[in-house]
């Protein structure tokens, strides 16, 4: 199969709503392209005529979505983007996968990192998870980049054995061993339990509610010389599938906003949209995070606020920029020592560090 010629392309796409253009990515050969796919499909990818059905239903779907939210004043809006809620940017910065088929850990780890700054309440919330981390260590796999996922099993090793932050394990974008630094089991991120949503309008009202969610899709050859506007698949043949997380959406327009992982030169600063009932993007449905697990250490933040109520041993603290936190109570003695440190701190106005480990607090150095 040959690369699709930019020229001929740009031509075809006189009378479209995207225009393409060279990027880093046209420029590798169509073996390094492949690279940049790792979305494995289930029993396999749907045959021609399940894509088909498929893009019909979906299609159906979204003129239904868009007729209920324009009479029902709780349906989801017409629009919605996580990098403008309420003049905040809600979503983590674009990341480059590399030459590694690796692109459902990132799709994965964003729509985490987006839970992170949605559940603070807190856009400038900093949060960076480490990817290879999921790819090289919890995925179990040593020939990792020439094997791709899927999102189910990224999602169950977050839930099962949390993730670590970037900087235990930084991802560089080539074949890496598994080698986290010790310690990350401290800081980790875990998440109670993901959603799959299998409809259109189930998907528009999580994103509109609740946060990004994890999409795969199939790519055509066209696909990698995208620039800007509403991708539609116009000629080129397929070459794999590939996973991003879905930020927003437009009804006007009638396109899914995706952050993609392949860095910012590429798309329109690293995103891009894509029409909807294209490349099959809603065949298998849609992930989302249902709810986060902090264990982590606090650094530099003051006790803002204390609160207890009659019954036993039930304490919270809030903590700057991370909101209420439960006392750790299994042990008296402990729980006592902790809520006199941090009434202590907040009354002299310190910022001790502060260890929360599954959402309770349990150590504290003032």
């Amino acid at each position: 199969m040959a690369k699709v010629k930019l020229a001929e392309l740009q031509a075809q796409l006189i009378e479209e709503d995207w225009d393409a253009g060279q990027n880093p990515i046209t420029e590798l050969s169509e073996k390094d392209q492949g690279t940049l796919l790792g979305a494995v499909p289930p029993g396999g990818p749907p045959t021609k005529t399940e894509k088909e059905a498929s893009q019909k239903a979906a299609l159906v779907q979204h003129r239904a979505a868009s007729a209920q939210a324009m009479v029902t004043a709780t349906a989801h809006p017409g629009s919605f983007d996580w990098r403008n809620k309420s003049g905040g940017n809600y979503v983590t910065s674009i990341k480059n996968q590399g030459g590694c088929g690796s692109c459902v850990a990132f799709g994965t780890l964003s729509v985490v990192e987006s839970a992170i700054r949605i559940s603070k309440g807190n856009p400038n919330y900093a949060t960076n998870l480490s990817e290879a981390h999921l790819f090289y260590c919890l995925k179990g796999d040593p020939s990792g980049c020439s094997n791709g996922w899927w999102p189910t099993g990224a999602y169950d090793k977050v839930k099962a054995k949390g993730v670590a932050k970037e900087n235990f394990f930084p991802y560089v974008g080539t074949q890496q061993t598994c080698k986290v630094a010790n310690g990350w089991q401290n800081q980790k991120v875990k998440i109670t339990g993901y959603k799959h949503l299998t409809t259109v309008t189930a998907i528009k009202e999580w994103i509109s509610k609740r946060g990004p969610v994890s999409a795969c899709f199939e790519v055509f050859s066209d696909f990698y010389s995208y620039n800007t506007g509403v991708y539609r698949h116009v000629t080129g043949a397929s070459v794999g599938w590939h996973c991003v997380s879905i930020i927003g959406y437009n009804d006007a327009g009638g396109y899914w906003i995706c952050k993609n992982s392949w860095g910012s030169t590429w798309g329109n600063n690293g995103y891009v949209n894509i029409k909807y009932g294209q490349c099959s993007i809603e065949h298998y449905g849609m992930w989302g995070v249902e709810g986060l697990i902090d264990t982590t250490w606090v650094y530099g933040k003051k006790i803002q606020g204390l609160w207890s109520n009659s019954a036993p041993l039930n304490a919270w603290a809030f903590i700057q920029d991370e909101g209420w936190k439960k006392i750790a109570n299994k042990n008296r003695e402990n729980h006592l020592m902790l809520l006199t440190a941090l009434i202590a701190a907040k009354n002299k106005g310190t910022t001790p560090s502060v260890h929360i480990s599954n959402g309770l607090i349990d150590q504290i150095y003032a």
